[in-house]
C-alpha cells in the first residue's frame, strides 16, 4: 500500500532505492551499587574500556578523509578530557558501577548542551552520545556496527546517526538517507550534502511504517518520502533524479570562475565555514571568498579559553588560505543558550534573547579583546573582515568599535604590527537593525543578514521546536521587507551587504535575494553548485520583477507560487 511521510530536507535530491534499516548499537546496562572494594576495579574497567575507544578512534581517524578525522579528533579529545575522567571517577567512587558513573557524566553533559536554542550546538549531542556508547560498548568488548556490504541504491532509516555512523559508511551504495532525527548542521547532513545524497530528517513515525527491503521514492527537495510508489511516480522521481545529475555535472565547470545572470550582471558566491579544516579551507579559492566565518569553533574544541596566539594562528591560516579573498569573520556568537563547559554563565528562562553573543562581548570585554586582538594580527595576513552579530541598536555598533579600536592602540604600544584596510560590518540579524539600516550604514563598511535569526525574531518563533514549524516561514511578506530595506540603505550608502543565512542556500531564497537587490551570497560549499548554475540561468530583470511582487504578497504561500511560476524549469 503506497504511503507519504514528510520531513525537512537536509540534502536536496531524489531517489529510488530498497530500504536498509539501521540500528546503532545501544549502551545498554544495570545501575548498580557497588562496594568500597569494588571501587577500584570498577575504575580500572573503565580506564581499560576507553583505551580500547581511543584505538579505535585512532583507526578511524588514520583511515579518513581530513574533514572525518577532524571530528574524531574532538571525540578523542573529549574522550581523554581530564574533567570528564575525574568526574566519572568520581562517581565511582561514590558508589556506582563505572558503566552507570559514564553515564550519568554524559547525560550531565548532553543536558546542558539540550538547553542551547543554536542547532548547531545541539548536534553536539549526538557526539557524546556516540562517545559514551563506544566507552560501554569497549567494555562489553563488542564489535562496532557499521555500514558497509550495502546493496547498491541502498536507502539508510534509521532514529538518528551517530559520526561514527557516517564516518563507516560505504557512500558509493547509499542513494538516500532518512532519519527520525537530526538538524541542518548534525553530522548526517553535512556528510549527505558533501556526497550529494538526498536526506530528509524529523520523519515522524519512520521507524513503524517503513522495514528493510521495502521501495522507497525520495522527494529530498519537497521533504517527502513515498513508501511503496506507484509505477509512475517512481518513474518521475528517477527522471528527476536523472535530470538533477545532469544539472550538476554541467554546473560543475563553472566552479572557480565568475558567476553571471544572463544580462550580464555579476553575483559574488561566497562560501560559509564552520572549521579550519584543509578540505574547507582548500575549497574556499574556487569562490569569491568567506562570507561567514564562524570562530566560535575554536571555542568549542578547545578545554580553555583559546589564547590569543592559538586564535592568531587559525585565523592567520584562514586568511593565507584564503589568498586576496575578503574573509568575513564574525566574532563569538556563544552565551546564555550556547554553553561551553569552562565559561560558567548564569541560566536565563529565554536564551535567545539574553545575555549572548555581542552583548556577552560587552559583559567580559577581556574575552572580547582577546579575540580582537587576534583578529587585527591575522589581519596582514590577508583580505579580513571583521563584523558583529546581535546588533541591535547603533549603540552596539560604536560601542564594539570602540572596544576595537582600544585594542589597535594596544598592539601599537606593543609594536605589533596589523592592517589598516581592515573593513568593519554589522550583522543584520535583529528587526530593529533592518529598521535602522540607513543609520548604521553611515558607520559599517558593510553588512550580512543573517536570515536564520532575522525570521525568528520577526515572527517571534523558536527555530529549533518542531512544534511550532508551521511558523517559521523564511518567505513571509514580512521578513522580504525587512531584508529588501536594509538592501536600499547600504546600496544608497555605497555600501556592500551580503546574505549568509540559510535562505541564501535554496533555490527559491537565492532567487528571491537577488531579486531584492543582493548581490552577494554566502552557503555552504555543497550548495554553491546549484546556485551558480541557477543564477547563470535568470535575468535580473525578471528576478527582480519577480521580488517586486513577492513584496505585495499576503502571505508566505503566495510567494512561494510566484517565485515557483517564476523561475526556469
Amino acid at each position: 500500500m503506497s504511503r507519504t511521510l514528510n520531513g525537512n530536507s537536509l540534502s536536496q535530491g531524489y531517489a529510488v532505492g530498497k530500504v536498509f534499516k539501521y540500528v546503532p548499537y545501544s549502551a545498554d546496562f544495570v545501575r548498580m551499587r557497588i562496594r568500597k572494594d569494588q571501587v577500584t576495579e570498577n575504575i580500572q574497567a573503565f580506564l581499560a574500556a576507553r583505551e580500547r575507544a581511543s584505538k579505535e578512534l585512532e583507526n578511524i581517524i588514520s583511515a579518513s578523509d581530513k574533514e572525518t578525522a577532524s571530528v574524531f579528533q574532538a571525540h578523542m579529545m573529549m574522550l581523554t578530557d581530564p574533567e570528564i575522567e575525574s568526574e566519572v571517577i568520581s562517581q565511582i567512587e561514590s558508589g556506582k558501577c563505572f558503566s552507570w558513573a559514564v553515564s550519568d557524566v554524559f547525560i550531565k553533559y548532553e543536558e546542558t548542551l539540550s538547553h542551547s536554542s543554536d542547532e548547531s550546538i545541539k548536534e553536539r549531542i549526538n557526539d557524546m552520545k556516540d562517545i559514551e556508547a563506544r566507552i560501554i560498548r569497549c567494555a562489553n568488548q563488542k564489535k562496532e556496527n557499521r555500514l558497509t556490504d550495502l546493496e547498491d541504491n541502498t536507502i539508510i532509516i534509521a532514529s538518528m546517526l551517530y559520526p561514527s555512523d557516517t564516518a563507516t559508511m560505504d557512500h558509493s551504495r547509499i542513494s538516500g538517507i532518512l532519519t527520525e532525527n537530526g538538524g541542518m548542521t548534525s553530522h548526517t547532513a553535512i556528510i549527505a550534502r558533501s556526497y550529494g545524497i538526498p536526506a530528509i530528517s524529523g520523519i515522524n513515525g519512520l521507524l513503524k511504517v517503513i522495514k528493510t527491503g521495502d521501495e522507497v521514492a525520495i522527494d529530498a527537495v519537497a521533504g517527502k518520502v513515498f513508501v511503496h510508489p506507484a509505477p509512475e511516480l517512481k518513474a518521475d522521481i528517477q527522471l528527476k533524479a536523472e535530470a538533477l545529475a545532469k544539472v550538476r555535472k554541467d554546473s560543475s565547470g563553472i566552479i572557480g570562475v565568475p558567476t553571471v545572470t544572463l544580462d550580464g550582471t555579476r553575483i559574488d558566491m561566497l562560501a560559509n565555514i564552520g572549521t579550519s579544516s584543509d578540505s574547507e579551507l582548500d575549497f574556499v579559492r574556487n569562490v569569491d571568498g568567506i562570507g561567514l566565518l564562524r570562530t566560535e569553533f575554536l571555542y568549542m574544541q578547545s578545554p580553555t579559553f583559546p589564547s590569543e596566539q592559538q586564535q592568531f594562528e587559525a585565523y592567520r591560516k584562514v586568511l593565507e588560505h584564503a589568498g586576496t579573498n575578503p574573509v568575513s569573520f564574525r566574532t563569538i556568537d556563544i552565551g546564555g543558550d550556547k554553553v561551553l563547559k569552562y565559561w560558567k554563565l548564569p541560566e536565563e528562562l529565554n536564551p535567545s534573547m539574553g545575555l549572548r553573543s555581542l552583548r556577552l562581548c560587552f559583559a567580559y570585554p577581556e574575552v572580547f579583546k582577546t579575540q580582537l586582538r587576534a583578529l587585527l594580527r591575522s589581519s596582514v595576513h590577508g583580505n579580513l573582515q571583521i563584523m558583529f552579530p546581535m546588533v541591535g541598536t547603533l549603540e552596539d555598533f560604536q560601542r564594539a568599535l570602540t572596544i576595537l579600536e582600544q585594542c589597535r592602540k594596544e598592539l601599537d604600544q606593543a609594536g605589533v604590527p596589523y592592517s589598516d584596510s581592515v573593513k568593519t560590518g554589522v550583522m543584520i540579524e535583529i528587526p530593529s537593525a533592518a529598521i535602522i539600516a540607513d543609520k548604521l550604514a553611515e558607520i559599517a563598511d558593510f553588512a550580512s543578514i543573517g536570515t536564520n535569526d532575522l525570521v525568528q525574531y520577526t515572527l517571534a518563533v523558536d527555530r529549533m521546536n518542531t512544534d511550532i514549524d508551521s511558523y517559521y516561514q523564511q518567505f513571509n511578506p514580512s521578513v522580504l521587507m525587512l531584508v529588501e530595506r536594509a538592501v536600499k540603505a547600504f546600496q544608497a550608502a555605497g555600501k556592500s551587504i551580503c546574505v549568509c543565512g540559510e535562505m541564501a542556500g535554496t533555490q527559491y531564497g537565492a532567487a528571491i535575494l537577488t531579486g531584492l537587490g543582493l548581490r552577494s551570497l554566502s552557503m555552504d560549499r555543497s550548495r554553491l553548485e546549484s546556485i551558480r548554475n541557477l543564477m547563470c540561468r535568470c535575468t535580473i530583470e525578471s528576478l527582480s520583477s519577480m521580488a517586486q511582487q513577492a513584496l505585495k504578497c499576503s502571505s508566505q504561500d503566495e510567494v512561494l507560487r510566484i517565485v515557483s511560476q517564476s523561475l526556469p524549469q
